[in-house]
């Protein structure tokens, strides 16, 4: 049951799989046109013949279309990704200032720490408001 549920609509055909379907079908249609032994054989069927012009005209306009699109879907990723890049370099950079601002935060209270440890450490009326150094605190 749940593999059933599962299962995804098949992809709409692309413009390549037009292409090669319709090209497949002209190439099955000549065939069949050069074999005698099929029904559709015409004995006339050659490529040096003008409905052969008009085939390979519209192989190249089928060729065409699918080159266009594909330079089409290639230019739409390359905005796409331009703009997920941007996105990004936005939300990494806003991340970035409130990690900074976090980082300033706990300095400022690293030094209130500090000093909230001399003011406990010294003798009473003996603190100058100011911290002792590290060296001067060992002496």
């Amino acid at each position: 049951m749940l593999d059933i549920l599962n299962r995804r609509k098949p992809a709409a055909p692309t413009v390549d799989d037009e292409l090669s379907d319709q090209l497949a079908d002209m190439l099955e249609g000549r065939i069949a046109a050069e074999d005698p032994a099929s029904p559709h054989f015409n004995p006339a069927s050659g490529l040096d013949e003008p409905e052969s012009a008009d085939i390979l005209g519209l192989v190249g306009t089928r060729l065409a279309k699918a080159l266009e699109y594909h330079r089409g879907e290639v230019n739409r990723l390359a905005t796409e990704t331009d703009a997920i890049r941007r996105r990004a370099d936005d939300a990494i950079a806003s991340r970035e200032i409130l990690r900074r601002q976090h980082e300033d935060a706990l300095d400022i209270w690293s030094a209130a720490e500090e000093r909230r440890k001399h003011v406990a450490a010294a003798p009473e009326g003996e603190t100058s408001g100011q911290p002792v150094a590290a060296s001067e605190a060992a002496e």
